[in-house]
């Protein structure tokens, strides 16, 4: 099964690589390629930075590196409110899990970064 990988790090290296050993990661999850896909319009209607700060653009890089800041998570956590999947656990341990590191990007402060596919 394909998944994203989605890692908090207080701060971004200098040169952004889609290799996780170049990030100083606080904490890492793993979301399946299905519920990306099944919520692509949430992931698509929120700001973020692509492959670099600085370049910002509405959307989520599905094959490249996004970077959301603390606020940037916190608009897609709004996107998420009242859209927890009830049948497939697969996709709720998804939802979760993401709401969670959702929330600790928020709570700490601290850059959400997603290594596309």
């Amino acid at each position: 099964m394909r998944e994203h990988d989605f890692m908090l790090v207080k701060d971004l290296p200098l040169e952004i690589r889609m290799n996780t050993r170049f990030y100083d990661s606080l904490h890492t999850i793993a979301i399946s390629d299905v519920f990306v896909v099944k919520h692509r319009a949430k992931f698509m209607s929120v700001d973020v930075y692509s492959n670099e700060l600085g370049n910002l653009k509405k959307g989520f890089n599905y094959y490249g590196i996004t970077i959301y800041t603390p606020e940037m998570a916190e608009e897609l956590k709004k996107t998420f409110i009242g859209a927890k999947p009830t049948k497939s656990q697969n996709m709720i341990r998804d939802y979760e899990a993401l709401m969670d590191i959702l929330d600790r990007a928020i709570d700490e402060q601290v850059y959400l970064v997603h290594l596309g596919i």
